[in-house]
């Protein structure tokens, strides 16, 4: 990991920093809030209004080429494998999700094929990935802070708080993406179009301009405006969704097994990607 007196760079090939970005995060909002990495061949934003703003600004945008294309692709391919089997659940209805979407009634009015295409791909979308990371990421934090933890089974109502604590203090979301769209200043700097930029999310949330004791986990923090699920037209659709099964998971599980602990011998694995953050293994007790 990257100290005072070494050159300052975040570098997730350093399986510290995969394990604990912050204190690389702190030094870049003290000494380079807008930062250029040559081993990324990008702009870090690490201060939170930067981060929040680099969601909104019309001189960033999302770049590469092909991106939107390989996306409309990939989308019609889901969609057409999700057609299909909303016509199986049709025929043959199961005790799945799809087939009680299919007889959900408004009023008696039925969900259209469109909407009930459009409900699977949300549900994958915003219930995979990114809730298994926050499941994982808040045990892990729950584990760490034992006090926060007891007051969490003891007060069952925290539940909501703490999974937005969660988001904020060690999120699901790493980065968000840019690409400089014009030429402009920031921070002092010269950004020029075609660059990229790395809008460190995690970084901006435990940014103490913004957040009293920025550093503790706090399950009754409030207000709590963390930059987890973005901003503005990038805000995450599924934020919902990964909320409410988030919450259900931690609760069942804090109720279950009250005395998770770490494997000392076996420490957690933490994923190598610039974007998410979570957890490839979290081995306990």
């Amino acid at each position: 990991m990257t100290f005072s007196g070494e050159s300052l760079r975040y570098d997730l090939r350093d399986p510290a920093i995969r394990s604990d970005p912050y204190p690389v995060f702190a030094r870049l909002r003290r000494e380079d809030p807008v930062h250029w990495s040559p081993a990324l061949s990008a702009w870090l934003l690490t201060r939170y209004d930067d981060v929040r703003r680099a969601h909104v600004a019309p001189e960033l945008g999302q770049g590469v080429p092909d991106k939107y294309e390989r996306a409309r692709s990939g989308a019609q391919n889901m969609s057409a494998y999700f057609r299909e089997l909303i016509a199986q659940r049709r025929v043959q209805p199961c005790d799945d999700m799809i087939s009680r979407l299919i007889a959900a009634r408004d009023n008696d009015e039925a969900l259209s094929e469109d909407e009930l295409v459009a409900s699977c791909m949300l549900m994958l979308f915003g219930g995979h990935e990114t809730t298994t990371n926050l499941i994982g990421n808040a045990v892990h934090a729950l584990i760490n802070h034992p006090e926060q933890r007891a007051k969490l089974i003891a007060r069952p109502d925290l539940i909501g708080s703490t999974i937005e604590e969660v988001l904020r203090f060690d999120g699901l979301s790493n980065s968000s993406a840019r690409i400089v769209v014009t030429d402009h200043e920031l921070g002092g700097k010269r950004l020029e179009a075609g660059q990229r930029v790395f809008a460190m999310i995690n970084a901006g949330n435990r940014d103490a301009s913004q957040f009293d004791r920025a550093e503790c986990f706090d399950i009754e923090r409030t207000p709590n405006r963390h930059l987890t699920f973005g901003q503005g037209i990038h805000f995450c659709m599924g934020a919902s969704l990964a909320r409410l099964e988030g919450r259900i998971a931690l609760d069942t599980l804090i109720r279950r097994f009250p005395s998770l602990g770490l494997i000392d011998s076996d420490p957690p694995e933490w994923t190598n990607a610039m974007i998410m953050r979570g957890l490839r293994r979290l081995p306990v007790s």
